[in-house]
């Protein structure tokens, strides 16, 4: 009997999986999967040099005035 009610378990856990999935899918864009978060501090880390470039540029001329 339990081992009847385990198995019933499994198996109607792997059909609510299969049933998300899709669903899954369509809320995480393909960008957001595997390993995005390299990629994400790479560019990151670009923006903020290049922040800091404008800046830098923008308070020199401000006291060249």
């Amino acid at each position: 009997m339990i081992v009847a009610i385990v198995v019933v378990s499994v198996l109607l856990g792997g059909v609510m999986i299969a049933a998300m999935a899709p669903r899954w899918r369509r809320r995480h864009p393909p960008e957001l999967r595997g390993d995005w978060w390299s990629q994400f501090e790479q560019d990151f880390a670009r923006h903020i040099a290049a922040r800091r470039a404008c800046e830098t540029r923008r308070s020199t001329r401000r006291d060249a005035l």
